[in-house]
């Protein structure tokens, strides 16, 4: 199945961010719009690692593991942005982001940890941890200039997370759904 593991939104959080993507759907204008594949507000999520395909087996043992890194006492984990970006630049995005600030540092140490405890699985990533919330991606071999967007949107969001998720995501013709596998208190 294919797996990641996250930071999940309240709905109140989710209604801000929907906020953010209109006001970006309006700086970018009509017929941009139409090149990017919008993010549905209940799918807003901090991705912290994405496993790609693991089996039943693995994923137990991996809960296990995820289970012990919870009863760390990282507490609570403070996320505030004022910037809405582009990877990999805004020159030539290919995903429209709010990009998040960590100012405890905490969402690092967890993700350092949960790496760790990952690579005992064989699991491993290039890519660097960089939080932020997924707005939109470009459909294929689709531009759009948004080089102006983090000076064009103002918004000041601030919020908390007490848990990680094991989540599951099942794609369809539709995209991609989401699941809760299992919750992980910090």
């Amino acid at each position: 199945m294919r797996t990641f593991i996250s930071f999940n939104l309240s709905d109140e959080i989710k209604e801000q961010i929907y906020a953010v993507q209109s006001d970006v759907k309006i700086h970018i204008g009509e017929e941009q719009v139409k090149r990017v594949s919008w993010e549905n507000k209940d799918k807003f999520h901090v991705t912290v690692f994405f496993l790609g395909d693991v089996d039943a087996a693995q994923l137990e043992r991996i809960n296990v593991r995820l289970d012990k890194i919870s009863f760390m006492g990282i507490g609570e984990i403070l996320f505030t942005s004022k910037i809405a970006s582009g990877f990999p630049n805004l020159k030539n995005p290919r995903v429209l982001i709010i990009d998040l600030k960590n100012p405890d540092a905490k969402a690092v140490r967890l993700y350092q940890e949960i790496s760790d405890a990952l690579k005992k699985e064989g699991i491993t990533t290039a890519q660097k941890f960089h939080p932020h919330i997924t707005l939109g991606r470009l459909k294929h071999q689709k531009t759009i200039k948004a080089e102006r967007l983090t000076e064009a949107i103002k918004f000041s969001l601030n919020f908390k997370v007490n848990q990680f998720f094991m989540m599951e995501s099942v794609l369809s013709h539709l995209g991609a759904v989401h699941t809760e596998n299992m919750r992980f208190d910090l």
